[in-house]
């Protein structure tokens, strides 16, 4: 009844869910990209040897494939949360599109990291886990650059406010 008296109302609300959906979607692949760069990074030190030793020995490298798994664990297990609890609650979506300015960042450093492990983007241009790199890093222009989602954001807090 009250989409009836109030059609700019029922549309607004089939934007945000819309944009929840979009939003949570492109957490969801980003979550994605990241374990696909975690495990093809692993396999790359395992097997690619300098000075005759695997450079999965090397503790350097092992230090900054530790912080790709954790920024990948931690990304998962927020959008393994926000999927299951998933609505269209207007609290629903700040949380998203706060996980998504999160994840905007984490793509990025994930995907310059795994870059750099495999020997930086000039020696790498040929395999998956560059290309996997390179739309991690631009995924996070889809469904909300950090702009969009910090004035989504916004304009959110402001009309709760009023």
């Amino acid at each position: 009844m009250h989409s009836l008296l109030d059609p700019a109302h029922a549309v607004e609300q089939a934007v945000q869910a819309g944009l929840a959906a979009g939003a949570l979607l492109a957490c969801v692949e980003s979550v994605g990209f990241a374990a696909g760069l975690v495990s093809q990074t692993i396999d790359y030190l395992n097997t690619r040897v300098q000075f005759g030793v695997p450079l999965s020995t090397f503790q350097a490298l092992r230090h900054r494939l530790v912080e790709m798994y954790v920024a990948y664990e931690n990304t998962y297990g927020m959008t393994r949360q926000m999927v299951l609890s998933h609505n269209a609650s207007p609290q629903s979506l700040k949380d998203i599109l706060t996980a998504k300015l999160y994840m905007n960042h984490v793509s990025r450093q994930v995907g310059e990291t795994a870059i750099q492990l495999h020997g930086g983007m000039g020696m790498t241009t040929e395999t998956q886990a560059a290309r996997l790199a390179v739309r991690a890093i631009t995924s996070a222009f889809d469904w909300g650059d950090n702009a969009q989602c910090l004035d989504w954001l916004v304009a959110r807090n402001l009309a709760e406010a009023a």
